[in-house]
């Protein structure tokens, strides 16, 4: 029961962690584009690097699951990557 309440819980914070990338990606495509100031867009850089280093589905992060995928998408070729169409 706690591994099911961990993995629970794991499964939120992922999702809370790549709800905040798809609001700073949508800053930081401003701040490309000359439409914030200075220190807003340095700040906005920055949380972006810190967000890519933990939470959410992350490229390149296991092989094992990449090759999992792989076999699924073999034997399934109608079903979706989940975590590959997210990167």
């Amino acid at each position: 029961m706690l591994a099911f309440e961990g993995a629970k819980n794991s499964n939120a914070g992922n999702s809370e962690v790549l709800a905040v990338r798809q609001q700073v990606s949508q800053l930081t495509a401003s701040s490309s584009a000359g439409q914030l100031p200075a220190d807003v867009a340095k700040a906005t850089t920055d949380i972006s690097t810190k967000l890519a280093t933990f939470g959410g589905v992350v490229a390149g992060r296991g092989a094992v699951a990449e090759a999992v995928e792989d076999a699924v998408a073999a034997a399934h070729p109608t079903r979706t990557r989940s975590c590959r169409s997210m990167r």
